[in-house]
């Protein structure tokens, strides 16, 4: 451990007894009180919002990065072109290869800008790369997901355990608790068998109301709750998730282990272009319109439809280290959109840009079709899967299995996915003991070695 590292640890037990006022950057507040002065009610005063966050972002990229000035007179447009909020698809669109390629190009020259520090990507896509934030944009991010933890009952020093891949352990400490957040640390690379009565003791004697995870981890409690019959014995109140695909089946099987918690899971990322929040209530995901304007991705030519199932485009508000217009998330959803082309609501996040498995002849399945292929009581004998092609029309299952997995699941397994896709898809099952996450302990359902353009 650093001297820094130490100091800030020594550190952290004062800092938490400070008014949360005091700790957290005004930006929090401010945006808090956009959200709940409920400023955005009327559809007329929404569109007026996003129509002037959008001339102002465009505005300020001109003016503080040359890389979107080069890209906007290529395009022979400019700022003062937006007249209306659909005219955002004159504008052109950019990529992570882009953005990585011209970072310094497309980071703000802004020298009343404060401090920017570099963050990256876990590259699930197959193409990592990194960029600038600012304390005020994590700030106004945070707002955004206390707004939407808070309609469902949480308020801001709830305890919770975090479940989401930083924090690392070791064998002989699992866990860390930071005083400044109430927030209890543990290692999701720990969550086994062999640590299950250290993990249910802590969960007993430190009492946590919640749980904040990526999904994968959150199963993988759930697993262990389940095959230990700790069933309504170890409880939480709320399961919040973000950060990975969440799918019908991995719903069910936290209900399963946990069936009086409530779940609230999100559609985001790193680069805060994009918020999108599906409610306990809901069966689909509330787009955050003062968030920012999220779209989808077309050649501009075919008519726009309500209903779409296309790669989402965002363009951030209020991120301005390193602007984000017009930016291909490489995300694949299906929903409805209103009439001026922006996202109306999100039904299924269908996947990433190489979470799907292309047939013999070049279809595309996402991950959202696999768990409608497959029955639900294959699901309680598995504890990860992932797919793995790395040729066209040949896939490998690889397995984790339960306890109560047998030979023969395998064949059902086969004969599922054979029946929907014949000889379009030739398959191969492997029993694995161990699937390898992102550098961030994420885990993906597909990994698509074949090169997307």
């Amino acid at each position: 451990m650093t001297f820094n590292e130490t100091i800030k640890k020594l550190l952290r037990y004062p800092y938490s007894l400070l008014p949360y006022k005091y700790r957290l950057h005004n930006s929090y507040f401010v945006t808090k009180n956009i959200i709940k002065n409920n400023l955005l009610n009327k559809k007329s005063i929404i569109d007026n919002y996003k129509l002037k966050k959008l001339r102002e972002i465009l505005q300020y990229a001109y003016k503080y990065c040359p890389g979107y000035f080069q890209l906007f007179k290529e395009a022979s447009i400019e700022p003062k072109d937006l007249k209306k909020l659909s005219d955002i698809k004159f504008f052109p669109y950019i990529t992570k290869e882009l953005l990585r390629d011209n970072l310094k190009d497309f980071t703000s020259r802004d020298k009343t800008l404060k401090k920017k520090f570099y963050v990256t990507t876990s590259g699930s896509t197959g193409v990592p790369f990194g960029f600038y934030n600012t304390k005020e944009e994590n700030a106004i991010e945070l707002a955004f997901i206390h707004n939407a933890w808070e309609a469902i009952g949480w308020k801001i020093g709830d305890n919770s355990i975090v479940l989401r891949g930083a924090y690392i352990g070791s064998k002989e400490k699992l866990s860390y608790y930071n005083p400044s957040t109430n927030e209890l640390h543990i290692s999701s690379y720990n969550l086994q068998q062999k640590n299950y009565k250290r993990l249910k003791e802590i969960f007993l004697k430190k009492k946590i109301l919640d749980i904040q995870a990526f999904p994968s981890a959150a199963i993988n409690l759930s697993n262990l709750i389940i095959e230990n019959n700790d069933i309504r014995k170890i409880n939480f109140r709320f399961f919040f998730l973000g950060s990975e695909n969440f799918t019908e089946w991995q719903e069910k099987q936290i209900k399963k282990a946990f069936p009086d918690s409530t779940i609230l899971t999100w559609y985001g990322h790193t680069e805060k272009c994009a918020l999108a929040v599906k409610y306990p209530e809901n069966n689909f995901y509330n787009i955050c319109d003062e968030y920012g304007f999220s779209e989808i991705y077309t050649n501009n030519k075919n008519k726009i439809k309500k209903f779409f199932k296309k790669e989402i485009v965002s363009t951030s508000y209020f991120v301005k280290a390193t602007p984000f217009i017009r930016y291909r998330t490489s995300d694949f959803a299906s929903g409805e959109l209103n009439k001026d082309g922006s996202i109306y609501k999100i039904y299924k996040i269908e996947g990433r840009k190489q979470e799907f498995i292309f047939t013999k002849s070049k279809k595309k399945i996402y991950i959202s079709s696999w768990a409608s292929i497959l029955h639900n009581d294959i699901f309680d004998k598995i504890k990860e899967f992932q797919f793995h092609q790395k040729k066209y029309g040949k896939v490998i299952l690889n397995i984790i299995p339960k306890k109560n997995f047998k030979e023969q699941d395998s064949s059902i397994i086969y004969n599922q996915l054979k029946k929907k896709f014949g000889n379009d898809l030739d398959i191969q099952i492997i029993i694995v003991s161990d699937i390898v996450k992102s550098l961030r302990n994420k885990h993906t359902f597909i990994k698509n070695d074949i090169i997307i353009s």
